[in-house]
């Protein structure tokens, strides 16, 4: 298949970033600060031939200078799918205080961090429409074979005529607020040792919830409207720092950490609710004469007709439990110089209620030959327009190993002062259960290989770098 430029696309990012921040320091031992931010991110995707023709795809056997046994070639031009309404906008706003207080071996820290985050995505694939054409000969004559739409509704009406262009219909709108509140102590133990330990709580709130959709409640027998609203996950942490003798230095710590990186997900929910954004409904439309910029005729639109993104009820925040030990040793090694530094880390994490996306619809309907589950696809409830029902969920498979070596030295003296260099060694062995390489849940749903991808068994990441050497 051969895509044409009008199939490629521009991408647009625009940030503007605000910042205010107050460093009080009210005595020799106490001190704050006190900072507010503001980010927009603003992100568009633009087809280089606009967004008058959706994609088109055209089978081209029977085209002049098509050799015989090219298989199936194609050519495609248009707006791409991901791209026929794809905008995104983020405001976060930002207020963090900080205290600190020396007191003899104890260096307290506590802070209160609220972030509001407004999410408005537009992204409705397919929104333009696609048409298929079988052969050459019958897209110069405009008898196409096929045709998708997937558009944007008002969700209180009824059945209207499918027409291209509606994705700002069926755009996502909502935000939340991410509240942390944490606190460490680190400790002078001894003159060469210090001790640092600390929790943090997350805590989000929302009211915005994604718009109900009945049908799918008929077929799965729970609310689409799951948010994110009193979910909340606490962090402990704790770490230290020897130095035994002036050449050895031995550190190590373990604790939880979250990211706070949820937009992307929790948007598919609000976007693709299968109420305001739903796939048309083309039985017997007019396939002849069509005209590209157009749907056919007898192709609807109805509310609730559409495919699915849901949080699970039982949703929880993601945790990697990471663990880490750190010895490094510097050598003199005589005329070769004094201060080479050889240095040995390891670092294991553990996933804790990682994501993954889960087809509600899907109904195991026998066992391949090798003991592979073979799904069908569940008919219960009310499933006009809709393929499936993609659900938000977590597993605490999967995690990672890391071994690495780094060798470094600097000369500060003789001809070679001011020269320096590193090299490191890191051998890695990770796992994850669903790498969910996209932002589109369908893609992260089908587009990774697992025996069984309704339960998947973790299996080697695809951000895995198994060996890495690197000179500095």
């Amino acid at each position: 298949r051969i895509g044409l430029e009008t199939n490629d696309y521009n991408k647009i990012e625009e940030l503007t970033v605000y910042t205010a921040q107050l460093n009080s320091q009210w005595t020799d031992a106490f001190s704050t600060e006190l900072r507010y931010s503001r980010k927009e991110t603003d992100t568009q995707q633009l087809p280089l031939g606009g967004l008058s023709v959706g994609q088109v795809d055209v089978t081209v056997n029977d085209m002049p200078g098509v050799l015989p046994g090219a298989g199936n070639a194609q050519f495609r031009y248009g707006a791409d799918i991901n791209r026929h309404d794809n905008y995104l906008n983020v405001k976060v706003d930002t207020i963090e205080a900080i205290a600190r207080y020396h007191m003899g071996i104890h260096d307290f820290m506590v802070g209160l961090r609220t972030e509001q985050d407004d999410v408005f995505n537009v992204f409705v694939a397919n929104s333009l429409g696609t048409y298929t054409f079988s052969s050459y000969a019958n897209y110069l004559n405009r008898v196409a074979s096929g045709f998708t739409l997937t558009g944007g509704v008002d969700p209180n009406g009824g059945t209207v005529p499918a027409t291209l262009g509606t994705a700002r219909l069926g755009a996502a709108s909502f935000g939340y607020r991410l509240t942390s509140a944490y606190a460490e102590d680190r400790i002078q133990v001894l003159p060469n040792l210090d001790v640092l330990a600390g929790v943090r709580l997350d805590t989000y709130s929302m009211d915005d919830m994604p718009t109900y959709n009945s049908a799918f409640a008929s077929r799965n027998g729970f609310s689409n409207q799951q948010n994110l609203d009193g979910k909340y996950v606490v962090l402990p942490r704790v770490s230290f720092n020897w130095k035994p003798t002036d050449r050895l230095r031995v550190s190590g710590g373990f604790g939880g950490f979250s990211s706070t990186g949820l937009n992307v997900w929790v948007s598919n929910a609000f976007s693709n609710n299968g109420v305001n954004q739903t796939n048309a409904i083309c039985t017997g439309a007019n396939l002849t004469n069509v005209d590209i910029t157009k749907a056919p005729t007898g192709c609807t639109f109805t509310p609730r007709g559409g495919n699915t993104n849901v949080i699970s009820p039982s949703f929880q925040i993601p945790v990697t439990w990471k663990g880490n030990l750190s010895v490094g040793y510097e050598f003199d090694l005589g005329r070769f110089g004094d201060g080479w530094l050889v240095q040995a880390d390891y670092v294991r994490m553990s996933n804790q209620n990682a994501l993954y996306w889960t087809d509600l619809r899907a109904k195991q309907i026998g066992t391949a030959p090798d003991g592979r589950p073979v799904y069908g696809r569940n008919t219960i409830g009310d499933t006009t327009g809709n393929s499936y029902d993609l659900m938000l969920a977590n597993t605490d498979k999967g995690g990672s190993e890391s071994y690495a070596i780094t060798i470094a030295k600097e000369w500060n003296e003789g001809f070679l002062e001011g020269l320096g260099g590193k090299f490191i060694y890191t051998h890695t062995e990770s796992t994850d259960a669903n790498p969910m390489t996209s932002s589109i849940a369908q893609s992260s749903y089908t587009r990774f290989a697992s025996s069984n991808v309704q339960n998947p068994a973790a299996a080697t990441s695809d951000y895995e770098i198994r060996d890495r050497f690197a000179f500095d």
